[in-house]
């Protein structure tokens, strides 16, 4: 959910009504409003303007999962996107990945 609400206000060009988020995501206004909160804690800035709706107006510096995933826009590339919060090497954990993947076709 949290992904859907970043690329929604992503995409828009001002604020965007709480109910609206409801409709497209069937959900209710206390899972945004929690959701929101959420990536409040994480870092993002996002104003809440009461009776008119919410709008990023800063992004954190560290590239969360849900940031990556509502940046995405492709149709089969790139579907999964494998985050780790820290790792000690790309490379390690990529070649790990690469052989959990062979030994799961054999």
């Amino acid at each position: 959910m949290k992904t859907k609400i970043l690329r929604t206000l992503r995409q828009a060009d001002g604020l965007v009504a709480g109910q609206d988020i409801c409709n497209e995501l069937n959900v209710s206004r206390t899972a945004v409003w929690k959701a929101v909160n959420q990536l409040k804690a994480v870092g993002y800035e996002i104003d809440a303007v009461q009776k008119k709706g919410y709008r990023i107006t800063s992004y954190p510096d560290v590239v969360y999962e849900n940031e990556l995933q509502s940046i995405r826009n492709t149709q089969w590339a790139g579907q999964k996107i494998v985050y780790f919060d820290e790792t000690d090497s790309t490379n390690t954990t990529v070649a790990d990945g690469l052989l959990t993947a062979l030994r799961n076709l054999c």
